[in-house]
């Protein structure tokens, strides 16, 4: 009896064993597996797309987890260099697409501010709608030709990815107002944007880790200029000057025309005022570079 028993212990330690093995084993491969499946499924939306998400800017960008907010978003660079980087939304909806294509709106490009910059020799960030791109692919091309400026996406028709946001419509596909533009900016360009911004400045938690699979770091602002809505350059000018300070990125706008008419009149004056305060101008990309 006692020989008996001291058989079946050992008989249920041996399968303890062999279970315990299998476990590690697999537990190893789910491991691997689940980390393998992020990156595949954003890969299958790019399958047929000429541009791949780039899962290695993800260690290039573990230098910019300090400057997330709990959300996620990276509203603002370092405080220990004295620069700012200015960023322009080129939006355009299908709204302002049917507008431009009616005759009704000369232009949603005010190229006088690209003049500007040029002129100055200002760095600056274009966050481009894709159907932006689309609609003025040469002056895209030209910005990516020119060392001053970097291309950054801002979705693929300026749609909101959570309402209500001052009126813009319900984004109905997440994932291709991401993936479109990219493929829309690599097409023309050859290159790869790095950030996001998204419409409005509205989203979710769930929607920056979307944009975060895509191997993208999702970039806000911490001075906003008003230009969207100040109709006279002075107002645009006082706010920018009010909040800049070490390391901020000031929102404004590419548009002209009714959405944002006076920020090629505001621009010379709020590089000349910053300047004068001993700030230097950077892309957003060099505003994380030291």
């Amino acid at each position: 009896m006692l020989l008996r028993s001291l058989f079946l212990k050992i008989i249920v330690g041996i399968f303890a064993g062999i279970s315990l093995l299998f476990c590690l084993s697999g537990c190893s491969i789910l491991s691997e597996n689940s980390s393998v499946t992020k990156q595949s499924s954003a890969s299958a939306v790019s399958s047929q797309q000429g541009w791949q998400p780039q899962f290695s800017q993800q260690q290039v960008f573990e230098d910019l987890l300090g400057f997330r907010d709990v959300s996620g978003v990276i509203n603002r660079g370092p405080k220990d260099r004295k620069v700012v980087a200015l960023t322009f939304d080129a939006d355009m909806t299908p709204k302002m697409l049917k507008d431009l294509q009616s005759g009704k709106i000369k232009s949603w490009y005010e190229k006088r501010i690209v003049d500007t910059l040029q002129k100055k020799s200002v760095p600056a960030t274009f966050f481009i709608t894709g159907m932006w791109a689309q609609t003025y692919p040469d002056a895209v091309k030209s910005f990516a030709s020119n060392p001053l400026f970097e291309i950054e996406n801002h979705s693929y028709d300026h749609s909101s990815f959570k309402t209500p946001c001052y009126g813009l419509q319900q984004a109905t596909d997440k994932n291709m107002e991401v993936t479109k533009t990219q493929d829309i900016i690599y097409k023309l360009t050859g290159q790869n944007p790095k950030f996001f911004r998204f419409p409005g400045g509205c989203y979710s938690k769930s929607d920056v880790k979307l944009v975060q699979s895509f191997g993208l770091e999702v970039i806000g602002w911490d001075v906003v200029s008003g230009d969207a809505y100040l109709k006279n350059s002075s107002g645009i000018v006082k706010e920018v000057l009010a909040h800049a300070t070490n390391g901020s990125i000031v929102v404004m706008h590419l548009n002209g025309g009714p959405h944002a008419s006076a920020t090629y009149e505001a621009l010379p004056t709020i590089i000349e005022k910053l300047q004068a305060k001993g700030f230097d101008f950077v892309t957003v990309s060099q505003l994380f570079q030291n």
